[in-house]
C-alpha cells in the first residue's frame, strides 16, 4: 500500500479511537469528529490522486453516467461514503456538523437529551430526574447528528443536487434510540464509514496493481 494512503487511513483509525476515548467530553469529541472526517476523506482523495490514470479506475471509483447524465454505481455512490464526503464538505465550507446527545445519571432511570454545545453547568439536576443532589454529572450514552439532511443537498454548477435519497438507509440502520428514528448515531456511522473506506482501498489495490 502507498505509504501516504496508509498514513491517512491510520489517521482516520486514530481519530475514531480518540472519539471513543473522549465520548464524555463535548468539546474534544467535536474536534476529533472533524479530524476523523478529514482523514477519512483524504484517504480516498489520496487514492484518487495516485490511481486516476489507471485504465478503468475513474469509472470504478466515480461511477458511469446514466441516461440522465448522473454518475452511478461508483464506490462513492454508497450511503456511508456519500455522507462522509458531504459532512466533510460542510465542515470545511459551511459550518460544524450539529450534534445532539442523550445523557443519563448513574443508576437513574430518567434521561435528558441535550445540545452538546450547551455548558454542562447549565443543565439543572432536576431536569434529569436526580433524587440526590450529590449525584455525579450525567453520562453521555449516545451522540447523534441533528438535521443531517441539510448538508446532503448541495449546489453544483448552479443546480441543486439532492442527496437526501441516501438518508433513509442511514436512518434505518443507525437510529440512535427507538424514540429518535430520524437521528443517526455518530459512532456507529463513523465506524461504518471507516470500514467502507478500508474496503475501497483494499479493492483498489487488487483491481489496479
Amino acid at each position: 500500500m502507498d505509504p501516504q494512503i496508509k498514513n491517512k487511513l491510520d489517521e482516520a483509525i486514530f481519530f475514531l479511537e480518540e472519539m471513543e476515548k473522549s465520548f464524555q467530553d463535548d468539546r474534544v469529541f467535536k474536534f476529533m469528529y472533524s479530524a476523523f472526517l478529514s482523514a477519512s476523506q483524504s484517504t480516498l482523495y489520496y487514492l484518487v490522486n495516485r490511481y486516476k490514470n489507471k485504465p478503468g479506475f475513474n469509472n470504478w471509483f466515480w461511477g458511469i453516467k446514466n441516461s440522465k447524465g448522473e454518475k452511478v454505481g461508483g464506490q462513492i455512490d454508497k450511503p456511508e461514503i456519500k455522507h462522509l464526503m458531504n459532512a466533510r464538505g460542510s465542515i470545511i465550507h459551511v459550518e460544524s456538523i450539529p450534534q445532539g446527545a442523550t445523557r443519563e445519571l448513574p443508576y437513574a432511570v430518567d434521561c435528558i437529551i441535550v445540545n452538546p454545545r450547551a455548558p454542562k453547568e447549565s443543565i439543572p439536576a432536576e431536569s434529569v430526574g436526580a433524587s440526590n443532589s450529590t449525584a455525579t454529572a450525567p453520562t453521555t450514552i449516545v451522540r447523534w447528528l441533528i438535521n443531517e439532511d441539510t448538508y446532503m443537498c448541495y449546489e453544483k454548477h448552479g443546480k441543486i443536487i439532492d442527496d437526501t435519497k441516501h438518508m433513509p438507509a442511514l436512518k434505518g440502520r443507525y437510529s440512535a434510540q427507538p424514540t429518535e428514528p430520524k437521528n443517526v448515531d455518530i459512532l456507529k456511522l463513523s465506524k461504518a464509514e471507516l470500514e467502507d473506506a478500508k474496503k475501497i482501498v483494499l479493492e483498489c489495490l487488487t483491481r489496479f496493481p
